[in-house]
């Protein structure tokens, strides 16, 4: 006789190997009817979803949905649209994961177990963040208390990653605690993604390792693919292309098995382009770092057809599946490609592409900037170029507006930040090194300056012996105290922008740079910093 409440306590606990969940679920479908069964044909499915039997396993969960819509049952159907729906969004596929949940949450059952909605509300909410929608989702939480506060990817799209990391790292050791090999591999293989994007090597490796280990021992297929492709961008990162490369085979082996894996083959797109491009960049530069930003000797490098091909693909997937955040993240690595392999403007094209969609997702300052220390964290050089002209952004120190962005070289690093006003203050006291200005003068050159590009016209010249030669007699005190505090404040956030990204520069600047009711840009006597601007 078949304990079928027990069985399902079982299944439900997340301890069971994929195929010890696939046995238990066929004696409860053997025997039970009604909710059991349907419960039992949900887990059925995930154990097959996890085997790579994508398509048999979303049937399987649709049916069991189905029967449960007949008994109009919310454990049984709220636990056939969770599982759905996690099926989808781990395939990247977020607006189908969406209508998974909705389509169970709008039934008045929903309502009749708090438990379910609110995990079914969770999953809600990660499916629109990932689609754009952050706002949305911080709304919808709204309806639980404290939901939003304990959502990690809430707060990692909202840019505050420490809480998303903590909040990851507590299910993971409750997930170690319990035995949860699935979701080990779950959280262990996002830890291991945020520590690689803040290039925590060593907790990145370590974290990947053990998702990689917990995935193959449950086994997850989906999971293993996902940290493999991260696995091979970290590896890439480090210049380890064989590894890279071993990586991605078994990928290929999984996706060429038939089955619709999704958002998954962008993914492996992405990688594969990054990998690909990587032989022949270092081919040209020999002893330099990899992803440096190369010497102005160097010719840009051919690349393979095949990486502008993944790439473009890689795009073309996640906007098919409605992933603006991963489409934004391919054109950033398809930005550091380029720029690694000399190709300048193209580089810039695809930086400026991935920050309009962060633009259009209205994404947070704390996000974006994460992002750029990202991005640029891998381009500094080990040497200096030769001298070139100061139109180039290589062999000069660089501080120049091209349209809304500012490009920044510096000691042979190039990065590039969002226009403030903050930036025009920098720049006005970087092209007068060692000359006094007024904060009110700052404020009012950046303004008329910021009008005249508005307006399509040419500046004239309103610089005379490094004193705006229109500045305003007798300002009143608090006129000047306003003009000093903004000045002031505006400085000193582009330099804690840039500290995240270049912290050597952002030293200097915090330490050359005086603020007050007069400003300058006081650079070393014995060894003066010159800029381009």
């Amino acid at each position: 006789m078949v304990n079928t409440t027990g069985e399902l306590t079982r299944l439900n606990a997340g301890t069971m190997h994929a195929e010890e969940m696939l046995k238990a679920s066929q004696r409860i479908m053997a025997v039970a009817e009604g909710s059991h069964w349907s419960q039992a044909a949900a887990y059925r499915g995930w154990a097959l979803y996890a085997q790579g039997h994508v398509a048999d396993a979303l049937a399987l969960i649709e049916e069991a949905w189905q029967r449960a819509e007949a008994l109009d049952d919310p454990i049984a159907g709220g636990l056939a649209a969770g599982l759905g729906g996690a099926c989808c969004a781990t395939l990247y596929d977020f607006s189908r994961a969406e209508q998974w949940y909705t389509r169970e949450m709008v039934r008045p059952r929903a309502r009749l177990s708090a438990a379910v909605r609110f995990e079914l509300t969770h999953l809600l909410a990660s499916a629109r963040i990932s689609q754009g929608d952050v706002a949305g989702a911080r709304e919808l939480l709204t309806e639980f208390e404290g939901a939003a506060s304990n959502h990690y990817l809430l707060a990692f799209f909202e840019g505050d990653w420490e809480r998303a990391v903590a909040l990851r790292r507590r299910e993971l050791d409750a997930a170690r605690a319990h035995g949860q090999r699935q979701t080990i591999a779950d959280c262990a293989s996002i830890l291991g993604r945020f520590a690689r994007l803040g290039n925590l090597r060593r907790e990145a490796e370590e974290y990947l390792d053990e998702g990689l280990t917990a995935s193959i021992a449950s086994p997850s297929l989906n999971r293993e693919i996902f940290i493999r492709v991260e696995r091979a961008l970290f590896n890439a990162d480090l210049a380890r292309i064989d590894e890279a490369n071993e990586d991605l085979r078994r990928c290929r082996e999984i996706l060429d098995g038939g089955e619709d894996w999704r958002g998954h083959r962008g993914a492996f797109a992405c990688a594969s382009a990054l990998v690909e491009a990587a032989e022949p960049i270092a081919k040209a530069k020999r002893s330099e770092p990899l992803w440096a930003m190369p010497a102005a000797r160097m010719k840009p490098v051919k690349l393979p057809d095949r990486v502008t091909e993944g790439f473009g693909a890689a795009i073309e997937i996640f906007r098919r599946y409605h992933s603006p955040w991963d489409e934004a993240m391919v054109l950033a690595l398809w930005s550091r490609v380029l720029l690694a392999s000399g190709h300048h403007r193209q580089s810039v094209e695809k930086f400026n592409w991935a920050f309009a969609i962060f633009d259009s997702l209205e994404a947070p300052a704390q996000l974006t900037d994460r992002v750029h220390a990202e991005m640029f964290r891998f381009m500094a050089l080990t040497t200096r170029p030769a001298a070139t002209t100061p139109s180039l952004i290589l062999g000069s120190n660089l501080f120049r507006k091209e349209g809304e962005y500012w490009t920044i070289s510096f000691e042979g690093s190039v990065f590039r930040l969002r226009d403030t006003m903050g930036m025009h203050y920098i720049s006005r006291l970087l092209a007068n090194p060692g000359v006094d200005f007024s904060a009110h003068d700052l404020t009012a050159v950046a303004h008329r300056h910021n009008l005249r590009r508005a307006r399509g016209k040419k500046p004239s010249a309103s610089m005379r012996n490094g004193r705006v030669s229109e500045r305003r007699e007798n300002h009143a005190d608090a006129d000047r105290e306003r003009a000093r505090l903004m000045v002031t404040k505006r400085i000193k956030d582009v330099i804690a922008k840039i500290r995240l990204t270049h912290p050597e520069l952002a030293r200097h600047f915090a330490s050359s740079i005086r603020t007050g009711y007069t400003c300058a840009y006081l650079a070393d006597e014995d060894q003066p910093t010159t800029w381009a601007t």
